[in-house]
């Protein structure tokens, strides 16, 4: 009697499974694996924000958003300086320089398929800034080249279909007040295109902390969709 196709493919698993178990185990003995450095990446992956929007079962827009706060651009600047071994009096010039530039921009990185593109005044897609009720649009939007730190926090999200782009807004008013003070508690940016929207929410607590990493359908305001604040899968 023949067995049937499926139980061939479990049979040959069970066989080669416990050998390429092996296999990995004298790999790792006996081929320099280098040494490990500490993860970072949780400490900004609480910052990241993502949402896929559909038409029926097609895909309309896939967006991965991380705010660079204070907190995601000093622990880019701590990593960046270990990585290139700058000594403390120029790792801290350079921390310096990156939470200056958050005086002057609110700064998102967002990936977005490829096909997608943000840039450009015939773009499909806007992005618009909601903060205490007030709407803001950006001051610039540019394709960019990750930096090695960052490919690293968002390698999960990463892939030769998508294209990073970096979304400025200015953080001040025109009266000069900051966007962001101590009284604000979300921050909201919304992708827009004709026919659908999609927002995502940073909650900040009272003592400045972004707490509870949620993304929020537009047109499901009341459901909250919980976002894992870790790498899983066995990203690399």
């Amino acid at each position: 009697m023949k067995c049937p196709i499926e139980q061939l493919f479990f049979i040959s698993l069970l066989v080669l499974l416990p050998a390429c178990c092996r296999y990995v185990d004298w790999g790792k003995r006996n081929v320099y694996q280098g040494i490990e450095v500490c993860d970072e990446s949780a400490n900004v992956r609480r910052y990241l924000r993502s949402v896929s929007i559909y038409s029926q079962f097609s895909t309309c827009a896939m967006f991965d958003v991380l705010w660079l706060s204070d907190a995601v651009r000093t622990t880019y600047a701590c990593v960046n300086s270990a990585r290139l071994g700058k000594d403390e009096e120029h790792a801290r010039a350079f921390l310096w320089r990156q939470l200056e530039e958050n005086k002057h921009y609110i700064t998102f990185y967002v990936l977005s398929l490829y096909d997608v593109p943000l840039d450009g005044a015939n773009a499909t897609w806007a992005v618009v800034l909601k903060i205490n009720n007030n709407e803001y649009i950006p001051a610039d939007i540019k394709a960019i080249e990750l930096a090695p730190e960052y490919r690293s926090f968002l390698a999960c999200e990463l892939s030769r279909f998508k294209t990073a782009y970096e979304v400025t807004f200015d953080a001040r008013a025109v009266e000069g007040q900051p966007l962001i003070d101590q009284s604000t508690r979300q921050i909201i940016l919304e992708l827009r295109s004709v026919k659908k929207r999609a927002r995502l929410i940073w909650y900040i607590s009272s003592d400045g902390r972004v707490v509870s990493p949620y993304c929020i359908p537009y047109d499901e305001p009341d459901t909250l969709q919980d976002w894992p604040g870790t790498c899983e899968g066995g990203c690399q």
